[in-house]
């Protein structure tokens, strides 16, 4: 509640008589049930209940307000007092009503994260008959579905003697949320359905579960469990099959949340499992937004390029990403860019990985044969070839379009493992191969101790620089492809697609017609018609590099996803308020 003390003034000014006692006339507003609780029974109008009900049932956001005259009280001891001892006895004064509509941009965003298989929720502070109203208006969001009845999950305060304070979770049911002016139908303990209906029950029901009913539950849980398994709550089996455990699951509307119970909601969530994004544009999601796996604060409202900076609302610098758009539509950006980061650190680590192996087995076969890479061909492969690629790879951006699943980012695995490994088999193969093939020849001239002492060009260091440098290029053309739909194309990027096409025309011309290069790269004479074989035998370990990463490592196309089942994700996307953009799987976006 907020209450503010109406102080009379004379001539604008203060009268002068603070010390004394005066009528001060005391204002309240806040949400509705807790207006009813500070007001006289008396004053509160018949037909309140149905409604409040009513305009909360069609999506109006609804404030009560309050007043009193406190005459007993000096104006300095009024606002000496504590707010809850002048917050007793007040008058009903009526209702505060707002519109809560959609903005423009939600639907569509909302249809592209509900196609990338996240699940939406919602955590208001608002009145769960508008929370669900907005929840059933997001036509493209898997948040509510329609051919579902309804379950309201509260509290209610036992009736019992010696029990007063105790409360217990219950159930009300409503088939439709627009009828709320018939009666529905009788509350049911939340307990007494768990315990007797079949496994599943709660399945065929839209769940909005109540702040209260939430912390009853996460209390409750607590109590039975956390004094005999610590850390994270649903760790064992038995953990499972709790209360708190079967609703979490499915409730997508949670209403009447204080900030507090937003953030155990979220870090309940991720205990589930899930990857949570919460997404909000206030003080009273700070805590959420410092908790969820990705916290965005949004703007209040659309800023104007010509509006007073001192009164453009900012977003909060609690969450670790902000964003002065002021509705969801920041929230595909950011799981665009944050996904095509992952992926892109992946392609870089693969691609230094591979770099590393092509030169050190280079390096290797030349030392067995008491040779190496002249200086000038060292800083060929490392300056020219190799650094342009890498910067470029990494400049690769984000896709238009929003993917399912989450991209895959375990390096130690077996199958990460592999992929590293048949690829840099090929490339050493294909080195060795053109070794061995050029030793084969008749006029191949073995290089003397002396000679490689000396560090004497040689035909073995000329053919192995050859096929080095163009696997370099290999690597980089193998690797640019869009990691499984969570990077860009890659002619989308200039400087990559311009890397490729100059590497490939200047590694074939050093292969064909090196020219002058040929005294500074230590480059020796051989036969013209051999160069042409290794130069096709260079497009051949190219296309079976190709052919390896498109067909053996992505067979199966989940080999680039976190899990199993990319294409099927059940995680939630919880979001505050987000139909209205005010606040805003396995993943969530709260």
């Amino acid at each position: 509640l907020m209450s503010v003390l109406v102080i009379p003034l004379h001539d604008n000014k203060f009268s002068g008589k603070e010390s004394e006692e005066q009528e001060i006339l005391l204002v309240t507003k806040g949400a509705p049930e807790g207006i009813v609780n500070v007001c006289q029974r008396n004053s509160i109008p018949d037909g309140y209940k149905c409604r409040l009900e009513d305009m909360a049932a069609q999506g109006y956001r609804v404030l009560a307000c309050s007043t009193k005259t406190i005459s007993h009280l000096t104006v300095l001891e009024a606002i000496a007092s504590e707010q809850s001892q002048l917050e007793k006895e007040m008058k009903f004064a009526g209702f505060f009503v707002m519109g809560n509509q959609m903005k423009p941009e939600t639907n569509e965003v909302l249809n592209e994260i509900t196609e990338a298989g996240l699940r939406q929720c919602m955590i208001t502070g608002d009145n769960m008959l508008t929370a669900i109203s907005v929840a059933k208006q997001n036509s493209s969001s898997n948040m509510w579905n329609q051919f579902k009845s309804t379950m309201l999950i509260d509290v209610l305060k036992s009736q019992s003697q010696g029990q007063a304070n105790k409360q217990m979770c219950i159930c009300k049911f409503l088939d439709q949320i627009e009828t709320v002016n018939a009666e529905p139908l009788e509350p049911v303990s939340l307990k007494l359905i768990l315990d007797n209906e079949e496994e599943g029950y709660l399945d065929h029901y839209n769940i909005a579960l109540a702040g209260a009913a939430f912390s009853q539950l996460y209390e409750e849980h607590v109590l039975y469990f956390q004094e005999r398994v610590g850390g994270k709550l649903f760790g064992t089996e038995e953990e499972k099959q709790s209360p708190l455990f079967s609703v979490l699951k499915r409730a997508n509307v949670f209403a009447r949340s204080a900030p507090k119970e937003k953030q155990l909601i979220v870090q309940c969530l991720q205990d589930l499992g899930h990857v949570v994004c919460m997404v909000g544009d206030g003080a009273n999601d700070s805590l959420a937004l410092k908790t969820a796996d990705a916290g965005l604060s949004i703007a209040g409202h659309d800023t104007d390029s010509n509006e007073n900076v001192e009164n453009v609302s900012t977003p909060s610098i609690a969450a670790p990403f902000s964003t002065r758009i002021s509705n969801i539509s920041a929230v595909p950006i950011l799981l665009l860019e944050g996904r095509a980061a992952l992926a892109t650190s992946l392609v870089s680590f693969r691609y230094m990985f591979q770099y590393g192996i092509t030169q050190f087995f280079a390096v290797c076969i030349l030392y067995i044969h008491l040779t190496t890479l002249g200086d000038g061909q060292f800083v060929m492969g490392d300056l020219v070839n190799s650094l342009p690629l890498v910067m470029a790879l990494d400049l690769t951006g984000s896709p238009m379009k929003l993917n399912s699943g989450l991209p895959y980012t375990k390096i130690a695995s077996w199958k990460f493992i592999l992929a590293l490994v048949g690829h840099s088999l090929i490339i050493c193969l294909g080195e060795l191969l053109q070794f061995l093939f050029l030793r084969a020849q008749p006029w191949y001239v073995e290089l003397t101790s002396e000679e490689g002492e000396n560090g004497d060009p040689s035909q073995e260091a000329t053919m192995i620089f050859l096929c080095s440098n163009f696997m370099y290029l290999s690597s980089a053309i193998a690797l640019s492809h869009t990691y499984g739909g969570f990077r860009a194309k890659f002619y989308n990027n200039p400087l990559l697609l311009l890397s490729l096409v100059g590497l490939f025309l200047f590694n074939s011309a050093l292969y064909l017609y090196p020219g002058k290069l040929s005294n500074y790269l230590d480059i020796v004479d051989v036969p013209y018609w051999f160069l042409v074989l290794s130069y096709a035998w260079a497009l051949v370990v190219t296309g079976v590099l190709l052919i390896f990463e498109l067909f053996v490592v992505t067979l199966r196309q989940k080999f680039w996803f976190e899990d199993d089942n990319f294409r099927h994700s059940d995680g939630p996307v919880c979001r505050n308020r987000v139909a209205s953009g005010e606040d805003s799987s396995k993943y969530h976006l709260v």
